[in-house]
C-alpha cells in the first residue's frame, strides 16, 4: 500500500495535509525513535528567518534530533 499527496511547498498547497499523512503512517507503523542514538536523517527545507535564525525542517529516519544538535547539508 502507498499512499500519495499532491503538494506545492511554494505555493503552500497539500503541505499540511502530507505531514498529516506521514504522522498518521508513523503511528500506525508504531516507529518510535531512539533516544540513545545520534539523529540520522534528510533535510527538507532550510532557510535563514530574521528572528529565529537558521530553521530547518527535518526528517528524521533513526535517532533523536536534540535542540543545539548540529546538522550538516
Amino acid at each position: 500500500k502507498y499512499q500519495s499527496q499532491d503538494i506545492s511547498a511554494k505555493q503552500g498547497i497539500g503541505v499540511e495535509d502530507l505531514l498529516e499523512k506521514v504522522l498518521l503512517e508513523a503511528d500506525l507503523l508504531e516507529l518510535h525513535a531512539n533516544p540513545d542514538r545520534a539523529a540520522k536523517g534528510s533535510i527538507i527545507e532550510s532557510s535563514l528567518d530574521k528572528g529565529r535564525g537558521y530553521v530547518a525542517t527535518v526528517l528524521v529516519e533513526n535517532g533523536t534530533l536534540r535542540q543545539g544538535d548540529i546538522l550538516l547539508a
